[in-house]
């Protein structure tokens, strides 16, 4: 997978994770994953056309709509691993916060390269307390790239805690990321960066 394909993919699955709560979503656990990915996919893509040409309506859209159907404090815990069972909760709350900023800040500027992907859903399958749903994004030019979604129920409502993007967790590259930080900074040294970073 190019460089370039491989960006657009990611940027449309952090699309969809920073809009998921943009639109209200019947999102009961009763709903199939696979429609509930489905509709949150349409619904995110829709988001990021219709403020494709406005980077600052799109950044503030972000910061307005991050809570929703994503569940940012579990995907700060898988993201932090070690480190977030050895913080303390105001540490928790600081890294959750700056996390999603960063997020906000990262991909807003890169919308420029959304060129009309289209989310094609097909298939699921259980994954312990987990849901895994399969879907295709397809490029107007190219070949497709497969993201899976990983769902997992929290007050009775699918929340989005991970998507993997040509077989490559988020979670797993956000901690790889973060983890050499920690190693020489400390967790106060990371949040102390991605605060530097989404004030940039």
């Amino acid at each position: 997978m190019s460089p370039r394909r491989s960006l657009l993919a990611a940027l449309l699955v952090a699309g969809s994770l920073l809009t998921g709560g943009a639109l209200p979503l019947a999102a009961e656990p009763a709903q199939a994953p696979e429609a509930f990915v489905d509709r949150f996919g349409e619904q995110a893509v829709a988001a990021l056309a219709a403020t494709k040409d406005d980077p600052a309506a799109r950044r503030q859209r972000f910061a307005e709509l991050m809570e929703g159907d994503v569940d940012m404090p579990r995907i700060a815990a898988l993201v932090l691993g070690r480190a977030w069972r050895a913080a303390d909760p105001e540490e928790r709350a600081r890294f959750t916060k700056v996390f999603q900023e960063h997020l906000i800040a990262t991909y807003s500027r890169r919308f420029d390269t959304y060129a009309g992907e289209r989310l094609e859903v097909g298939g699921q399958t259980e994954a312990g307390d987990d849901v895994l749903v399969n879907s295709r994004v397809t490029p107007k030019s190219g070949e497709p790239i497969d993201v899976v979604w990983r769902l997992r129920e929290k007050d009775d409502r699918w929340r989005i805690i991970d998507a993997s993007v040509a077989g490559v967790s988020m979670v797993v590259t956000w901690r790889n990321e973060f983890a050499a930080v920690i190693e020489r900074e400390g967790l106060d040294g990371l949040i102390r960066r991605l605060e530097e970073q989404a004030g940039s």
